[in-house]
């Protein structure tokens, strides 16, 4: 399996899906999983027996996952996912019982010297400083299926509700070709500094935030028609997508560190390299 970098973004059956909720808070309905603000959030009421379900209509595309964007599960979470094209969910098409909301960081003896090692996962207090949008990303396989179900377990919740923020079911592009050396992540801030005139200093502190940028040094002919461009003509600067640097990485760590929810800071340039190749260069920032 490749473990070229994957672009989850063309989520146009679910944004257009009817969707039902075992529950809802005020204001703050089922449909907000089809905005692309993260922080617009679907809230629970309570943490038993919650889920939601997704009808994606008569034809439904081919998927290859599911995600979860901007959620407050603990390192504990599960969800059991059924797809099917009945609408009571019989006969399934698709089924995968208490997946992890949370990938391990390292499983014992794993992981390179001097990298943390919990075992069992992230501790809540690293879960809140480290991650600005939590991104669980479950690789489903090819699936077709109209009707979806999402259901939620996570007892150590103490906010005594669930929420997310924004929900891909999903195919996938993946070039043939991963970016090349010298692709770069960088934090960056929109922090304001200012002295006064006794040097003291004023902070007004704002949220960090990722700008990715990924050099892809040859662009197949056979991604560059029906697939890159293609995606990015849909996707222009208009719109968020998840940006998953390392799929299906053996060290789980490296996929939950490298996944991102943003957009094209600006659209793509293919320049003509030689016959039948091409490059180009991405341009991502991180959305708050």
């Amino acid at each position: 399996m490749s473990n070229n970098f994957r672009m989850i973004w063309d989520n146009s059956k679910f944004d257009a899906a009817t969707l039902t909720a075992s529950s809802e808070a005020a204001n703050l309905p089922v449909t907000n999983l089809q905005d692309t603000k993260r922080r617009k959030v679907w809230r629970t009421t309570g943490i038993t027996g919650q889920y939601f379900t997704a009808d994606l209509g008569d034809n439904p595309k081919t998927v290859h996952c599911v995600a979860f964007v901007n959620h407050n599960f603990t390192t504990t979470a599960t969800v059991t996912i059924t797809a099917s094209n009945a609408s009571d969910f019989s006969d399934p098409v698709y089924s995968a019982s208490d997946v992890r909301l949370w990938q391990n960081v390292y499983p014992w003896g794993a992981g390179s010297w001097g990298e943390g090692s919990w075992g069992g996962g992230l501790s809540e207090e690293d879960r809140n400083a480290l991650f600005i949008s939590p991104i669980r990303i479950i690789w489903t396989g090819a699936v077709k299926a109209r009707y979806w179900k999402f259901e939620f377990a996570d007892d150590s919740n103490t906010d005594g509700y669930f929420e997310i923020g924004r929900v891909f079911i999903s195919p996938y592009f993946e070039p043939k070709y991963n970016f090349a050396h010298g692709w770069e992540i960088g934090i960056k801030e929109d922090t304001v500094i200012t002295k006064s005139v006794g040097k003291q200093k004023w902070v007004d502190e704002k949220p960090w935030y990722h700008v990715i940028k990924l050099p892809l040094h040859a662009i197949a002919e056979t991604d560059k028609y029906s697939g890159f461009i293609a995606m990015c003509k849909r996707l222009g600067v208009r719109k968020d997508f998840i940006l998953d640097l390392f799929p299906n990485a053996t060290e789980t760590s490296k996929e939950l560190y490298n996944t991102f929810y943003g957009s094209f800071t600006e659209n793509p340039v293919i320049t003509g390299r030689y016959n039948r190749y091409s490059q180009s260069q991405l341009v991502f920032e991180e959305s708050l």
